[in-house]
């Protein structure tokens, strides 16, 4: 099956986008998405969330008077992408290809389609001038640690020896951890079982915490339950 084309998804995020931006929940926005766009458009706008604050303080140095909410947010879309530190999981894409997808969302849609040189333009001088502007941008704190300033605020207060490493800690992927159920089998025979099955794991208790992840179906008696995905953090706190 053909996976739908890249301007499509990124039309489809920007409308994400404007919605958390509105108010509403990223679950119930990305729940409004079709369901054939859904895991590409839901990988972008991970990947966008997680470097906002910094494509939100690039926008205002390369257009500093904000353009419309729908061209905003594409044009957000856009830089947050280019500009962020690629991380394991993320989309990545040849960054040329990749403005002449975003272009192409521009025209497809009609509030920003009279703005799709606009959003052009702003993404060519990103490409020409990533040094500077990025360099701009870390002065700011938002940009540089993708949240709020107050958040920002609210953290370095309360943790003041480690509040750089809690912020950067909470824009890092989650890795893909797993519950034993001890009931169907030990969790020491679950630790070989992923081994036998070539996948590299730490254990802690019945927790394993995966070196990389793996769709579930590759999981050994995943379909038999006999482990189950849940977050590490809630397996100790219960």
């Amino acid at each position: 099956m053909q996976s739908p084309p890249l301007w499509q998804q990124l039309l489809a995020c920007s409308a994400v986008i404007q919605a958390v931006r509105k108010g509403q929940s990223g679950t119930a926005a990305m729940d409004a998405v079709a369901s054939d766009l859904r895991p590409g458009v839901q990988a972008l706008a991970f990947a966008v969330w997680r470097n906002l604050g910094c494509a939100q303080v690039l926008r205002k140095l390369i257009a500093s008077r904000a353009p419309s909410a729908p061209v905003d947010a594409l044009l957000c879309t856009g830089l947050a992408i280019l500009s962020a530190s690629p991380q394991d999981g993320d989309p990545r894409y040849d960054e040329h290809t990749f403005v002449n997808q975003l272009v192409e969302a521009a025209k497809r849609e009609p509030a920003t389609r009279a703005q799709g040189a606009f959003i052009n333009g702003c993404m060519r001088r990103f490409l020409r001038e990533r040094t500077d502007l990025m360099h701009q941008a870390m002065h700011n704190l938002e940009a540089r640690f993708n949240h709020p300033l107050w958040w920002i605020e609210r953290i370095r207060q309360d943790h003041p020896q480690n509040w750089e490493r809690i912020l950067a800690a909470s824009n890092s992927h989650a890795g893909m951890t797993l519950r034993i159920n001890t009931r169907k089998i030990a969790p020491s025979d679950y630790a070989a079982a992923l081994t036998d099955a070539g996948i590299e794991a730490d254990r802690w208790g019945s927790t394993i915490y995966l070196k990389r992840p793996v769709p579930v179906g590759k999981l050994p008696g995943f379909a038999n339950g006999w482990v189950s995905v849940q977050d590490g953090a809630a397996q100790r706190a219960a």
